[in-house]
Protein backbone atom coordinates (compact mmCIF):
# COMPACT_ATOMS: atom_id res chain seq x y z
CA UNK A 1 0.00 0.00 0.00
CA UNK A 2 1.16 3.49 -1.03
CA UNK A 3 1.99 5.42 2.99
CA UNK A 4 1.56 9.38 2.19
CA UNK A 5 2.44 11.77 5.25
CA UNK A 6 -0.49 14.02 6.20
CA UNK A 7 1.11 17.56 6.07
CA UNK A 8 -1.69 18.89 7.97
CA UNK A 9 -1.94 16.42 10.77
CA UNK A 10 1.70 14.59 10.40
CA UNK A 11 0.63 11.19 10.58
CA UNK A 12 1.26 8.45 7.86
CA UNK A 13 -1.85 6.91 5.71
CA UNK A 14 -2.17 3.94 3.72
CA UNK A 15 -6.04 5.13 2.19
CA UNK A 16 -7.74 8.23 1.97
CA UNK A 17 -9.48 8.72 4.92
CA UNK A 18 -9.83 11.98 7.18
CA UNK A 19 -7.26 12.70 9.15
CA UNK A 20 -7.55 14.52 12.45
CA UNK A 21 -6.93 17.92 11.34
CA UNK A 22 -10.01 19.49 11.55
CA UNK A 23 -11.55 20.55 8.34
CA UNK A 24 -9.18 17.87 6.59
CA UNK A 25 -8.64 17.87 2.84
CA UNK A 26 -6.68 15.01 3.10
CA UNK A 27 -8.03 12.51 0.54
CA UNK A 28 -7.87 14.75 -2.53
CA UNK A 29 -4.52 15.22 -1.75
CA UNK A 30 -3.90 11.48 -0.62
CA UNK A 31 -5.21 10.69 -4.37
CA UNK A 32 -3.32 13.14 -6.16
CA UNK A 33 0.11 12.19 -5.05
CA UNK A 34 -0.99 8.32 -5.36
CA UNK A 35 -1.68 9.01 -9.04
CA UNK A 36 1.11 11.18 -9.59
CA UNK A 37 4.15 9.21 -7.76
CA UNK A 38 2.17 5.75 -7.68
CA UNK A 39 4.61 3.47 -5.10
CA UNK A 40 7.03 5.94 -4.41
CA UNK A 41 6.58 8.92 -2.81
CA UNK A 42 9.13 11.89 -2.90
CA UNK A 43 11.30 13.18 0.26
CA UNK A 44 9.51 15.51 2.13
CA UNK A 45 10.51 18.48 4.32
CA UNK A 46 8.68 20.38 6.42
CA UNK A 47 10.17 24.36 6.40
CA UNK A 48 8.71 26.10 9.13
CA UNK A 49 7.79 29.97 8.36
CA UNK A 50 8.14 31.91 11.95
CA UNK A 51 7.32 35.29 12.68
CA UNK A 52 4.81 37.45 15.01
CA UNK A 53 1.63 38.94 13.72
CA UNK A 54 1.98 41.24 10.73
CA UNK A 55 5.68 40.19 10.06
CA UNK A 56 4.53 39.80 6.35
CA UNK A 57 4.89 35.69 6.60
CA UNK A 58 1.45 35.43 4.14
CA UNK A 59 3.13 38.17 1.85
CA UNK A 60 6.46 35.99 1.61
CA UNK A 61 4.95 32.67 0.89
CA UNK A 62 2.70 34.06 -1.20
CA UNK A 63 5.50 35.76 -3.62
CA UNK A 64 7.92 32.73 -3.39
CA UNK A 65 5.40 30.51 -4.63
CA UNK A 66 4.70 33.04 -7.36
CA UNK A 67 8.37 33.66 -8.48
CA UNK A 68 9.23 29.82 -8.44
CA UNK A 69 5.74 28.99 -10.56
CA UNK A 70 6.33 31.76 -12.73
CA UNK A 71 8.34 32.23 -15.79
CA UNK A 72 10.88 35.08 -15.41
CA UNK A 73 13.99 34.40 -17.38
CA UNK A 74 16.32 35.02 -14.50
CA UNK A 75 14.70 32.56 -12.24
CA UNK A 76 14.71 30.19 -14.87
CA UNK A 77 18.25 30.58 -15.37
CA UNK A 78 18.70 30.90 -11.58
CA UNK A 79 17.20 27.25 -11.04
CA UNK A 80 19.49 25.22 -13.94
CA UNK A 81 22.18 26.63 -12.47
CA UNK A 82 21.33 24.64 -9.30
CA UNK A 83 19.67 21.79 -10.70
CA UNK A 84 16.14 22.36 -10.34
CA UNK A 85 14.33 21.13 -13.47
CA UNK A 86 11.12 21.64 -12.15
CA UNK A 87 8.84 23.43 -9.52
CA UNK A 88 5.25 22.59 -9.43
CA UNK A 89 2.18 22.02 -7.43
CA UNK A 90 0.31 18.70 -7.86
CA UNK A 91 -1.70 18.99 -4.25
CA UNK A 92 -4.86 20.76 -4.79
CA UNK A 93 -5.26 22.00 -1.07
CA UNK A 94 -1.93 24.44 -1.74
CA UNK A 95 -3.48 25.48 -5.02
CA UNK A 96 -7.24 25.75 -3.76
CA UNK A 97 -4.66 28.60 -0.70
CA UNK A 98 -2.70 29.61 -3.20
CA UNK A 99 -5.52 30.60 -5.20
CA UNK A 100 -7.79 31.95 -2.26
CA UNK A 101 -4.96 33.87 -1.12
CA UNK A 102 -4.42 36.25 -4.62
CA UNK A 103 -7.63 36.60 -4.51
CA UNK A 104 -7.77 38.38 -1.52
CA UNK A 105 -4.61 39.98 -1.89
CA UNK A 106 -5.89 41.49 -5.05
CA UNK A 107 -8.82 42.95 -3.58
CA UNK A 108 -5.92 44.34 -0.91
CA UNK A 109 -7.67 42.68 2.26
CA UNK A 110 -5.21 39.52 2.74
CA UNK A 111 -6.24 38.85 6.45
CA UNK A 112 -4.20 37.92 9.42
CA UNK A 113 -3.61 34.12 9.35
CA UNK A 114 -6.03 32.98 12.05
CA UNK A 115 -5.42 30.73 14.97
CA UNK A 116 -8.44 28.92 15.44
CA UNK A 117 -8.49 27.74 11.31
CA UNK A 118 -6.92 24.53 9.80
CA UNK A 119 -3.39 24.40 9.20
CA UNK A 120 -2.60 26.45 5.90
CA UNK A 121 0.37 24.74 3.64
CA UNK A 122 1.93 24.89 0.43
CA UNK A 123 3.18 21.65 -0.49
CA UNK A 124 5.93 22.50 -3.62
CA UNK A 125 7.58 19.27 -5.99
CA UNK A 126 10.65 20.07 -6.55
CA UNK A 127 11.86 18.21 -9.80
CA UNK A 128 15.62 18.33 -9.92
CA UNK A 129 18.01 17.35 -12.95
CA UNK A 130 19.38 14.20 -11.84
CA UNK A 131 15.53 12.93 -11.52
CA UNK A 132 15.62 13.30 -7.68
CA UNK A 133 12.01 14.75 -6.30
CA UNK A 134 11.43 16.32 -3.15
CA UNK A 135 8.40 17.67 -1.43
CA UNK A 136 8.94 21.26 0.28
CA UNK A 137 6.05 21.63 2.70
CA UNK A 138 5.88 25.71 3.31
CA UNK A 139 3.33 26.10 6.66
CA UNK A 140 1.62 29.29 6.83
CA UNK A 141 1.66 29.29 10.41
CA UNK A 142 -0.10 32.02 12.56
CA UNK A 143 1.72 34.85 14.26
CA UNK A 144 -1.31 35.10 16.84
CA UNK A 145 -0.53 31.01 17.48
CA UNK A 146 3.12 31.33 17.20
CA UNK A 147 3.06 34.85 19.82
CA UNK A 148 0.72 32.45 22.14
CA UNK A 149 3.07 29.53 22.32
CA UNK A 150 5.94 32.27 23.31
CA UNK A 151 4.32 34.43 25.73
CA UNK A 152 3.36 30.57 27.32
CA UNK A 153 6.66 29.41 26.91
CA UNK A 154 5.63 26.34 25.47
CA UNK A 155 8.39 24.15 24.17
CA UNK A 156 6.62 21.03 24.36
CA UNK A 157 4.44 22.21 21.56
CA UNK A 158 2.02 19.78 18.99
CA UNK A 159 2.38 22.28 16.60
CA UNK A 160 4.32 19.96 13.79
CA UNK A 161 4.66 22.99 11.71
CA UNK A 162 6.87 24.84 14.06
CA UNK A 163 9.35 21.80 14.32
CA UNK A 164 10.81 22.04 10.06
CA UNK A 165 14.18 20.18 8.49
CA UNK A 166 14.37 24.64 8.24
CA UNK A 167 13.16 27.65 9.22
CA UNK A 168 12.80 30.77 7.97
CA UNK A 169 12.40 33.06 10.80
CA UNK A 170 11.22 37.08 9.95
CA UNK A 171 11.68 39.64 12.06
CA UNK A 172 9.22 42.53 12.04
CA UNK A 173 11.57 45.66 12.77
CA UNK A 174 8.04 47.75 14.00
CA UNK A 175 8.02 45.20 16.91
CA UNK A 176 11.81 45.31 18.07
CA UNK A 177 12.26 48.58 20.26
CA UNK A 178 16.06 49.33 18.47
CA UNK A 179 15.38 48.42 14.65
CA UNK A 180 12.00 50.15 14.94
CA UNK A 181 14.18 53.45 16.62
CA UNK A 182 16.46 53.16 13.17
CA UNK A 183 13.27 53.46 11.04
CA UNK A 184 13.09 56.77 9.39
CA UNK A 185 9.25 57.00 10.80
CA UNK A 186 9.54 54.97 13.68
CA UNK A 187 6.13 54.12 15.50
CA UNK A 188 4.91 55.17 19.21
CA UNK A 189 3.55 52.26 20.64
CA UNK A 190 5.69 49.94 22.55
CA UNK A 191 7.58 46.72 20.54
CA UNK A 192 6.55 43.64 21.64
CA UNK A 193 10.17 42.71 21.69
CA UNK A 194 9.80 39.00 21.72
CA UNK A 195 13.27 36.40 21.18
CA UNK A 196 11.66 34.09 19.05
CA UNK A 197 14.99 32.79 17.84
CA UNK A 198 15.75 31.57 21.23
CA UNK A 199 11.77 30.17 21.10
CA UNK A 200 12.39 28.40 18.23
CA UNK A 201 15.96 27.18 19.49
CA UNK A 202 14.02 25.81 22.87
CA UNK A 203 11.68 24.20 20.24
CA UNK A 204 14.14 22.51 18.57
CA UNK A 205 16.10 21.11 21.13
CA UNK A 206 13.59 19.24 22.49
CA UNK A 207 13.00 18.01 18.79
CA UNK A 208 16.42 17.44 18.72
CA UNK A 209 16.28 15.03 21.58
CA UNK A 210 18.10 18.03 23.90
CA UNK A 211 21.22 18.56 21.90
CA UNK A 212 22.96 22.04 22.75
CA UNK A 213 23.74 22.58 18.83
CA UNK A 214 21.25 22.03 16.57
CA UNK A 215 21.97 21.88 12.87
CA UNK A 216 18.90 22.58 10.87
CA UNK A 217 19.21 25.73 9.01
CA UNK A 218 17.61 28.97 10.38
CA UNK A 219 17.13 31.58 8.12
CA UNK A 220 16.90 34.99 9.85
CA UNK A 221 15.31 37.38 7.79
CA UNK A 222 14.92 41.24 8.72
CA UNK A 223 11.13 41.79 6.98
CA UNK A 224 9.98 45.09 5.71
CA UNK A 225 13.67 45.95 5.45
CA UNK A 226 12.37 48.78 2.70
CA UNK A 227 11.81 50.51 5.84
CA UNK A 228 15.38 50.66 6.62
CA UNK A 229 17.21 51.27 3.10
CA UNK A 230 17.54 55.22 4.04
CA UNK A 231 20.52 52.99 6.43
CA UNK A 232 22.52 52.30 3.25
CA UNK A 233 25.39 52.31 2.65
CA UNK A 234 26.63 53.44 6.37
CA UNK A 235 24.96 50.31 8.58
CA UNK A 236 23.63 48.45 5.98
CA UNK A 237 24.35 46.48 2.46
CA UNK A 238 24.61 48.52 -0.11
CA UNK A 239 22.92 46.18 -2.21
CA UNK A 240 20.75 44.21 0.82
CA UNK A 241 18.50 42.09 -1.09
CA UNK A 242 20.09 38.92 -3.64
CA UNK A 243 18.12 38.59 -6.82
CA UNK A 244 18.00 36.07 -9.34
CA UNK A 245 19.90 37.71 -11.62
CA UNK A 246 23.07 38.27 -8.82
CA UNK A 247 25.95 36.26 -10.90
CA UNK A 248 27.66 35.21 -7.42
CA UNK A 249 24.14 34.29 -5.78
CA UNK A 250 25.73 32.33 -3.15
CA UNK A 251 28.86 34.31 -2.36
CA UNK A 252 26.84 37.29 -1.85
CA UNK A 253 24.19 35.95 0.19
CA UNK A 254 27.10 35.32 2.93
CA UNK A 255 28.29 39.06 2.32
CA UNK A 256 25.57 40.33 2.96
CA UNK A 257 24.62 37.65 5.88
CA UNK A 258 27.87 38.91 7.58
CA UNK A 259 27.27 42.49 7.36
CA UNK A 260 23.58 42.09 8.83
CA UNK A 261 24.93 40.19 11.64
CA UNK A 262 27.02 43.52 12.36
CA UNK A 263 24.31 45.38 12.16
CA UNK A 264 21.77 43.14 14.02
CA UNK A 265 24.47 43.00 17.38
CA UNK A 266 23.97 46.78 17.61
CA UNK A 267 20.64 47.42 16.51
CA UNK A 268 18.23 44.64 17.55
CA UNK A 269 17.02 44.27 21.00
CA UNK A 270 15.39 40.48 19.82
CA UNK A 271 18.15 39.13 17.46
CA UNK A 272 21.77 37.92 19.26
CA UNK A 273 24.00 36.58 16.63
CA UNK A 274 26.36 35.88 18.67
CA UNK A 275 24.14 33.81 20.73
CA UNK A 276 22.24 32.13 17.62
CA UNK A 277 25.42 31.17 16.20
CA UNK A 278 26.48 29.08 19.53
CA UNK A 279 23.08 27.49 19.26
CA UNK A 280 22.60 26.54 15.60
CA UNK A 281 25.79 25.46 13.05
CA UNK A 282 23.90 26.88 10.42
CA UNK A 283 21.95 30.47 10.32
CA UNK A 284 22.46 32.78 7.88
CA UNK A 285 20.99 36.83 8.01
CA UNK A 286 18.33 38.26 4.98
CA UNK A 287 16.84 41.72 3.86
CA UNK A 288 13.50 40.86 2.62
CA UNK A 289 10.96 43.05 1.30
CA UNK A 290 7.69 40.74 1.03
CA UNK A 291 5.24 43.57 0.06
CA UNK A 292 7.83 46.74 -0.46
CA UNK A 293 5.91 49.12 0.09
CA UNK A 294 4.52 50.55 3.43
CA UNK A 295 0.92 51.47 1.80
CA UNK A 296 -1.72 50.34 2.70
CA UNK A 297 -4.06 48.66 1.95
CA UNK A 298 -1.90 46.52 0.27
CA UNK A 299 -2.93 45.46 -3.44
CA UNK A 300 -0.97 42.74 -5.11
CA UNK A 301 -0.57 44.92 -8.26
CA UNK A 302 1.21 47.27 -6.83
CA UNK A 303 4.00 44.93 -4.89
CA UNK A 304 7.60 45.29 -5.08
CA UNK A 305 9.02 42.61 -3.55
CA UNK A 306 12.65 42.03 -2.72
CA UNK A 307 14.81 39.41 -2.07
CA UNK A 308 12.49 36.85 -1.65
CA UNK A 309 14.69 33.59 -3.71
CA UNK A 310 17.55 33.99 -1.13
CA UNK A 311 16.46 32.39 2.13
CA UNK A 312 14.20 29.70 -0.05
CA UNK A 313 17.35 28.72 -1.84
CA UNK A 314 20.36 29.16 0.92
CA UNK A 315 17.58 26.30 2.92
CA UNK A 316 17.60 24.10 -0.07
CA UNK A 317 21.45 24.15 -0.39
CA UNK A 318 21.48 23.67 3.25
CA UNK A 319 19.10 20.84 3.02
CA UNK A 320 21.68 19.42 0.33
CA UNK A 321 18.90 19.63 -2.11
CA UNK A 322 20.55 21.51 -4.81
CA UNK A 323 23.83 22.22 -5.61
CA UNK A 324 26.45 24.94 -5.24
CA UNK A 325 28.81 27.44 -6.93
CA UNK A 326 31.13 24.58 -7.81
CA UNK A 327 28.53 22.16 -8.81
CA UNK A 328 28.51 20.01 -6.12
CA UNK A 329 26.69 19.23 -2.55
Amino acid sequence: MTEVLCSRCNKPFTEPRRCTGGECDFPAYYEVMRDHFRLKMPVKYYCSLMGGINSGKTYYLLCLVHILLGNDPDVQVLKRRYGIADVRIVDPTSQDLYDQLIRQASRGDLPYTDSEKPLGFFSLILTMDDDRVFEFVLFNTSGEKLENEYEAQKFKTDSHEMKGAATVYLVDPREDSLLNRALEYPKDAPCRNQDIGNHIYRIMQIVNGHIKIIRNPLAVCISKFDLLEHRIPLEVPFNPYIEAHNRRFFEEIQTVSDKLNSFLQTKSETVNPGQLEERFRNVNYFALAPFGSDERPAYWDQRKPQGILAPFFWVLKKRDIIKDENGSY
